[in-house]
This record gives structure tokens, sequence and C-alpha cells, in this order.
């Protein structure tokens, strides 16, 4: 979920245990310097008791296979291409310049029905924008136009195409009278953030809808090509797309996978923890499936180790569970910005890349 190698500064900083729980008791008594000391079972160990009791006992060699398949999205099913469509909830949308092929990708991110990962990316599009055309435009003054912006703006070859059509203006009152603007298309990188914008638009993409790409009409990527660790990567172009409206049966939500987690620190009396000093001793973290009623997963990442918890299993290495949401109290003002701080000071230069992209 979460993760770096503490082994580079101070003795604290030895290796990650992960403990299955559902959260940590900070206020235990503490009965050990007793030698008859009494067992009080807290409301904590009953739940953890509980939920121990729900799942089958397996010896320790079958406890990580089947916390591996707990933990794993489930396995992409066969497609092909020229009869299925793929159908998944978007949930985020950002873009790229194909520098081999000198062309804007956008990329789409979401999530099936059954809980694949997906990644679509969507070419064909260029940013486009409407200017008034001046008094007296022809047809033939569109190449000199052309020619005469890119020296302008020195942009050359980047305006892909002027058009003259007749649209209607939105400022102001014109009685429905259409006048002569022209189209401007340009493929420019630099333009890339309006090609999503509009694309998004023009499709009628809403925050999270559901999109449709129909058989026959996309490429799924093979792993040599892939740029991203989602289970499924497509292609496909714009015109083929298929964006549903979040009415009726296309209100429903995927089952997401959403990440809250929160840190501790070994922080100094009387000083706030700094990430250059005060290592990250505790990651806590649970993964809930949109629509479910209790987290699949309960953790907590230490650093060195900690006192034995009932109905626990501890594994030393740290499994990734793909998380399409990460949520948290502050996290993006204290917590994410601590680790990624952390991790540059202990030089861990992976960290910091925590999406999608390989």
């Amino acid at each position: 979920i979460l993760q770096f190698s503490p082994q580079k500064v101070t003795d604290m900083d030895k290796k990650f245990l992960t403990h299955e729980i559902t959260s940590i008791n900070k206020t235990r008594k503490d009965y050990s310097k007793t030698s008859n000391a009494p067992h009080f079972k807290s409301s904590f160990e009953n739940v953890l008791a509980s939920l121990q009791e729900n799942e089958d006992l397996e010896n320790s060699t079958n406890i990580k296979v089947r916390r591996q398949q707990k933990w794993s999205r489930p396995k992409l099913p066969d497609i092909n291409p020229v009869q299925d469509h793929i159908i998944f909830q978007q949930i985020e949308v950002d873009e790229y310049n194909d520098l081999s092929m000198r062309r804007p990708i956008v990329r789409l991110y979401g999530v099936t029905e059954r809980g694949n990962s997906v990644l679509c990316h969507v070419s064909g599009f260029l940013p486009y924008f409407y200017i008034p055309a001046p008094v007296g435009f022809k047809d033939n003054d569109v190449s000199h136009f052309q020619r005469s912006l890119e020296q302008i703006l020195s942009a050359g070859n980047k305006v892909f195409r002027i058009e003259i059509m007749m649209k209607e203006s939105i400022w102001g009152y014109h009685g429905n009278q259409k006048n002569p603007f022209l189209k401007l298309t340009f493929n420019d990188s630099r333009a890339l953030s309006q090609a999503k914008n509009i694309l998004c638009l023009y499709l009628i993409i809403t925050g999270a809808n559901w999109i449709e790409l129909p058989a026959k009409s996309y490429i799924i990527l093979a792993e040599t090509r892939k740029t991203s660790n989602c289970q499924l990567e497509v292609e496909i172009r714009h015109e083929n797309l298929i964006s549903h409206a979040p009415d009726s049966e296309w209100s429903k939500i995927a089952p997401l996978r959403i990440l809250s987690f929160d840190i501790e620190c070994a922080g100094r009396k009387g000083s706030f923890p700094e990430a250059s000093i005060d290592p990250v001793i505790q990651i806590a973290n649970t993964v809930t499936i949109q629509g479910e009623n209790k987290p699949f997963i309960r953790n907590v990442f230490t650093l060195d180790t900690c006192a034995p918890i009932v109905a626990t299993d501890i594994i030393e290495n740290v499994n990734e569970v793909d998380p399409d949401v990460i949520i948290g109290y502050n996290i993006a003002n204290f917590d994410l910005p601590y680790l990624l701080d952390r991790a540059h000071h202990l030089k861990e230069l992976s960290f910091p890349f925590l999406g999608r992209i390989s």
C-alpha cells in the first residue's frame, strides 16, 4: 500500500512488520511489572477474537497464500475485442503527449463492475476553440491566416486545421442568429489540458460516469506495450467511445477500493515531528470495497517489533492492494507530505510514484 525502506537512518529504522488488526488500543494499562497481573479483555480484543472466529484456521504457510488471494483484485476475465464490450466507471482523467506520433492522448482511469482496474488511452481528439470570423473572411483566406498565425505564435506545424463554421454566440442575445466563426484546431502539447476538458464536454463525460468501449472499436495493449499497472489497458478513437449519463442503471458505483490510513511518528518532547529527523513508526490502514459494511483489510505497519496482539498474524513483506481512492484525516496536509519528505530524506527515489503509471 505504502512502502519505503527505512534501514538507512536510525536504529529504529529496521523493517516493517504487518499486524492485521482493526485498531490500536493506545490507553491500555501496563501490568508487565507484576507477576500475577490480571488480564481484562477489552472490547478491542473481543472484536478481534470474533473476527478471527469467522475465518478458517489455516497453517502459517497457507496464511500467506490466503492473504495474497484476499488482497488482490479479481482475476481479469478473458476478453475478445471482436465480441466483448468493455464497460467501466472512470474515476480520473489526465493527458500526455505521444512524442512518437506527435499527438495528444487523453487517459481515462477506471474500474469495471467486477472490480478490475482499467486504463483507456483515447486518441484522435485535438484541442480546439472558436473565434468570431473577421468581416468578409472567405475560404481562400484560411491558408494565409494559418501561416500568419503560426509565424506570430512561433508554432510551426502546430495549427492542425482552421475551418469556417456557422455558430451562434452565447454572449448576449442574438435572436438565434448564426454567424461565421473560425474553428481553430491545434496539434500542440501545450494545449493538452484544454484537450482533456474539451473532450469531456464534447462527449458529455461527467464526474465518475460509466464509459463503454464497443466491440471491434478498441485494441487491448500487450504487456510489453502497457505503461501502467492496471489489469487492463486499451486504446480507442474518441469517436468510438460511449459516455453514459449517470441515470437509472448507470447511476451505480463500481466496487472501488478505498484505502484509509494514518501515520504515527517518533516525535521529540516539545517538538513537532520533522521528516528529516523523526522516523515514521506506524502506518495504520483499512481497505474497504465500496458498498460493503466492513473493511476486508485491517492492518498496521510498525517499525521494528511490538507487543503480541491477540488474533493477529505477522508478515514481513508489504503487499500491494492497488487502492482506487485514498482517504484519511488531514492526509493531504500532513501524512502524505511527511511520507514523501521522509522518503526523500532516506533517498528512496521510487516511493513518490504512487500512481498507476509504471
